[in-house]
């Protein structure tokens, strides 16, 4: 009977998928209001208690994992709550988080910068959100994890970073408690090897993430419904740097 229980929870059935709308919604809420609170001066934390206060304002759950906000020198440490850290100018800012609705989770994440975003900042940014769109394009019922996978890759490579890999571009998310927002006892991802078969109101939290590839940072993800057409963006607020 192993992984039984997993494997039926990947599908969603139409009522789950209202539920993910909803937390989507709040997800869309809170990173807009990370975003505009986020500023040279700011503090990790005082970022993180307007996002709380947000939240439940808007009919929000405590969340099982998260939020990550993280800034400066730890961008690179991954699954880092907040600090008490000032954010300083030219700085990038790290969040992801999910908004939660009846237990189910809809994760995003973005990387923003306070003030004037380094060198090659742009660039890297479009090659991220390309990427994202040739994924969103791959995720039909039907292909595999790797046909995903490697369709975020091919964009990767195409722009002259064939060095840079990724474990994933994304897993299943759904209903979840703490300590996770994946929903279960392992993750269920998109990888070079996944020959997992994606079917219509399957959903994940899509990634695609340039971080030290030696041209620039930028990173930024969403809740993805898998569609006859596609994947579509659950989690909506804009990608720009």
């Amino acid at each position: 009977m192993s992984g039984l229980v997993e494997r039926f929870r990947l599908v969603k059935s139409n009522h789950e998928i209202i539920a993910m709308r909803k937390a989507a919604a709040v997800s869309d809420a809170i990173m807009e209001t990370a975003l505009s609170v986020a500023k040279v001066g700011i503090s990790e934390q005082a970022i993180a208690a307007e996002v709380h206060k947000r939240m439940f304002e808007i009919g929000g759950e405590y969340v099982g994992f998260g939020p990550f906000i993280r800034s400066g020198e730890r961008l690179p440490y991954e699954h880092e709550v907040w600090t008490d850290r000032v954010i300083g100018n030219g700085e990038q800012l790290f969040v992801e988080m999910a908004g939660c609705v009846g237990r189910y989770h809809a994760p995003m994440g973005r990387l923003a910068f306070a003030g004037k975003a380094p060198e090659g900042t742009q660039e890297i940014a479009q090659i991220c959100i390309a990427a994202q769109d040739r994924v969103l394009e791959a995720m039909r019922p039907g292909a595999t994890g790797a046909d995903v996978y490697n369709a975020w890759q091919t964009v990767i490579d195409e722009a002259g970073l064939t060095h840079y890999r990724r474990h994933h571009c994304g897993y299943a998310v759904g209903i979840a408690f703490p300590p996770t927002w994946t929903g279960g006892i392992g993750v269920v991802s998109m990888h070079p090897e996944s020959d997992m078969i994606l079917e219509r109101n399957m959903v994940f939290h899509q990634l695609s993430w340039l971080l030290g590839c030696g041209r620039g940072d930028y990173f930024v993800s969403d809740t993805v419904l898998v569609d006859e057409d596609g994947g579509e963006r659950l989690t909506t607020t804009s990608r720009d740097v």
